[in-house]
């Protein structure tokens, strides 16, 4: 670990002997209490130098760390941590925090039944547990979870709504109406209750009730802007179920508005990055990398922009028998990632990526397979649904030349107004979809992107468009059955009887046969949305 430079803040812990580390760690949570995460971490930093065998050390600098965003980082402190004290649950149940955050689900599993082993009645832990279990699309084991959470404590909303949530995953919408009811009552202010809620059938009465107090709860200072955010969404919802459009869009865009304040969207650092990867991954590439890849067959890759039908293809294609939903497996990008901050050689990805040897990219395909294996049988395929995986598919191609990619894409108007109107609780992420012209932007780079896939890989990326699958769906999907390679099966016409988890924001649509109400949908806001169209328009 670096050592940290010694200032007056940080006093030499040797000096004042080991007896000393506690009086500094206090000294160094007061620093963090009050904003100063440099001066707190320089002070753990010091004593974890000067006493390598302080295990609480670990744990402060870790949680001042991810304080800063700066979770690989936490892990490797967190690591340390339970290393040194394999008895010390609040290491166990942070370590478990921070593989979580890490979307390490796996070895957050272990680490929070680790932390309950040495604390079996610690409720909050129990309920990570369950949440894991979910990520990890285990919802009739994490249901389990959290029905025994409620029996410990049958005042726990926040165990309700996440018993809520295992009941829509997995299709029961009449228990998880009752659990998310359940979780209101005792709570009012769990806005993300409300707005499942919203999603749900509810009479006219009851809607209009419930606009009324989601209307409350968004302009109440005492909820963070998120959930003000998610109470403006539900109560979109509501008025869009009355056909009440125009107060709705209202309402969607206060909701937007809100948490564009908090985004971070850089358009110009976005395009720099499109810009990057169309001038790196040149045909060449492709050749000179020819031997980074596996033979294998087993991925299924699913990308493009969110609501753009990629649950439905998913859904589809897993309803074959030999298919497993990977669901948004966030594995690549963890890999991308890694391979960014990798500078060895000097060489940088992808800029240098024509520079760099196939042997070195190997392992990468390598760890992935790995990481999904442990999710499925040797034998089977699966699909990941990571929409943003279109990014790496100049990527994802050399590591495995023979797996499938099905690009789903949709009407532009369309796909972006779903967006809009949809509250998807992750605005680091997804901070483009906030703001109609930055939302036309992320659009257009996505286009820009696709099309040079197209240009370099020609033939190797089915195209599958959301309104050809509308209207004809079995047509579509022997295509995407036939382009898998895979024998057809009737039961891929039957997708909504599928019955296994869905995550994501498609998770009740995809429980019905396919409809056509959300094709065409956009011209229903032509005035409200003509920022969109032109930026639309001008890239066109």
């Amino acid at each position: 670990m670096k050592r940290a430079a010694r200032t007056a803040s940080a006093p030499h812990s040797s000096e004042h002997g080991k007896q000393n580390v506690a009086a500094l760690l206090q000294m160094a949570e007061g620093m963090r209490a009050r904003g100063k995460l440099d001066e707190a971490g320089n002070i753990c930093r010091q004593i974890v130098q000067d006493n390598p065998d302080q295990a609480h050390a670990y744990i402060a600098l870790a949680t001042i760390l991810e304080q800063q965003n700066r979770y690989q980082e936490a892990y490797q402190c967190f690591k340390q941590a339970v290393t040194l004290a394999p008895q010390d649950f609040l290491a166990w149940r942070r370590f478990g925090r921070c593989l979580f955050k890490l979307q390490q689900f796996d070895a957050a599993l272990i680490a929070f039944k680790k932390a309950l082993g040495l604390k079996p009645d610690h409720l909050a832990t129990l309920i990570y547990v369950g949440r894991t279990l979910h990520n990890l699309e285990r919802p009739e084991d994490a249901l389990a979870i959290f029905d025994a959470a409620i029996e410990r404590d049958p005042a726990n909303s926040h165990a309700f709504h996440q018993k809520g949530i295992q009941h829509q995953t997995l299709g029961d919408f009449a228990n998880a109406r009752a659990a998310f009811e359940r979780a209101v009552d005792l709570n009012p202010k769990l806005i993300e209750s409300h707005f499942r809620l919203a999603a749900m059938g509810e009479t006219i009465d009851e809607m209009e009730q419930s606009i009324q107090r989601l209307r409350k709860l968004a302009v109440d200072n005492a909820l963070d802007e998120e959930q003000r955010a998610g109470a403006y969404f539900a109560a979109a919802r509501l008025l869009h179920k009355q056909k009440r459009s125009q107060d709705a869009f209202e309402l969607y865009r206060e909701g937007n508005d809100v948490l564009r304040a908090i985004g971070e969207y850089n358009p110009g650092a976005l395009s720099s990055v499109v810009d990057l990867s169309i001038a790196s991954f040149t045909p060449e590439v492709f050749e000179t990398l020819n031997d980074a890849g596996t033979g294998t067959d087993a991925p299924i890759f699913i990308i493009g922009m969110p609501r753009s039908g990629t649950t439905l293809v998913e859904q589809i294609i897993s309803s074959h028998p030999e298919v497993g939903a990977g669901g948004e497996e966030r594995k690549m990008t963890q890999l991308v990632e890694a391979l960014l901050r990798n500078t060895s050689g000097g060489l940088r990805y992808p800029a240098d990526v024509s520079r760099i040897e196939p042997q070195q990219l190997t392992p990468i395909g390598d760890q992935y397979l790995s990481h999904m294996r442990g999710r499925f049988a040797d034998d089977a395929r699966f699909t990941d649904k990571n929409p943003f995986n279109f990014f790496h598919a100049g990527l994802i191609s050399i590591l495995f030349p023979n797996a499938s990619i099905v690009h789903c894409h949709r009407d532009p108007m369309d796909t972006c107004l779903s967006c809009y109107f949809q509250y998807f609780g992750d605005v680091k992420t997804l901070s483009f979809t906030n703001d109609l012209e930055h939302l036309g932007h992320f659009y257009t780079e996505y286009q820009r992107i696709m099309a040079h896939w197209h240009a370099v890989l020609p033939g190797r990326i089915l195209d599958v468009r959301y309104e050809d699958m509308i209207a004809d769906q079995e047509s579509i999907s022997r295509a995407i059955i036939a382009h898998l390679g895979l024998r057809w099966d009737d039961a891929c016409l039957k997708f909504n009887e599928n019955e296994r988890g869905v995550l994501t924001a498609s998770q009740m649509q995809v429980r019905q046969p396919i409809y056509k109400s959300s094709v065409g949908r956009w011209r229903e806001f032509e005035e409200e949305l003509a920022p969109l169209k032109q930026v639309i328009d001008n890239a066109a």
